[in-house]
């Protein structure tokens, strides 16, 4: 239940964030985040580099 939660949350900030123009780029370092990286961890707004 708990991992569910957390998806839904993810997919909501996406939804919130999707029309702006820096949706899709690293919050850090400003890169570019891979669709893939976003749909399986919708909720980081950080690339893959960033997030450790």
């Amino acid at each position: 239940m708990r991992e569910a939660q957390k998806v839904l949350s993810g997919l909501e900030y996406m939804l919130i964030n999707i029309e702006k123009p820096d949706f899709g780029k690293c919050k850090k370092c400003g890169a570019d985040i891979p669709v893939q990286r976003m749909l399986l961890v919708p909720h980081s707004p950080y690339c893959v580099k960033c997030s450790d």
